[in-house]
């Protein structure tokens, strides 16, 4: 559905308004799908760190980076814990996420950007396992983080 077709359909009903926003999200790229970008995951993070204030933001632009990606990276960092925000679910289907308007970090947030904060460490993941990150679990990329900052104030291996 492109954005012409979803404008001249007056018969849209509010779940293929979400279809069509996910697929925009999805396919942004020249038709290749979203894949996380740590670069931005950090810079979202910093921005959420640095605010001084503690309200929604509904919806976030991050200067060098397409508004729906940045969405998509907003509604992931929700989804893993590292952002605090209000959501929207469905009225037909609870469990499933609409939208999210993130106002702060979480304290997971807070824990893994002050892991990275120091550009070594950050250096170093990017070293072990890829300078794009792409294709490697958060899970694993948070662990090695948090172990590799451990190690640069004495209390690693």
């Amino acid at each position: 559905m492109d954005g012409q077709s979803a404008q001249s359909n007056t018969h849209l009903y509010a779940t293929d308004f979400v279809v069509y926003k996910c697929l925009y999200v999805r396919f942004i790229r020249g038709n290749q799908y979203v894949k996380r970008d740590f670069d931005l995951i950090v810079k979202i993070l910093e921005y959420f760190e640095e605010r001084q204030e503690i309200s929604v933001v509904q919806k976030l632009s991050i200067p060098g980076y397409d508004d729906g990606v940045v969405a998509y990276h907003v509604r992931r960092l929700h989804e893993a814990g590292l952002l605090d925000a209000e959501t929207m679910t469905s009225k037909t289907t609870e469990s499933r996420l609409i939208d999210v308007w993130p106002f702060g970090l979480s304290w997971d947030g807070h824990e893994f950007l002050d892991s990275i904060r120091k550009k070594s460490v950050l250096e170093k993941v990017k070293r072990r396992v890829g300078s794009e990150l792409i294709g490697i679990p958060f899970a694993v990329i948070k662990g090695l983080a948090m172990a590799i900052a451990k190690e640069e104030v004495g209390l690693g291996k």
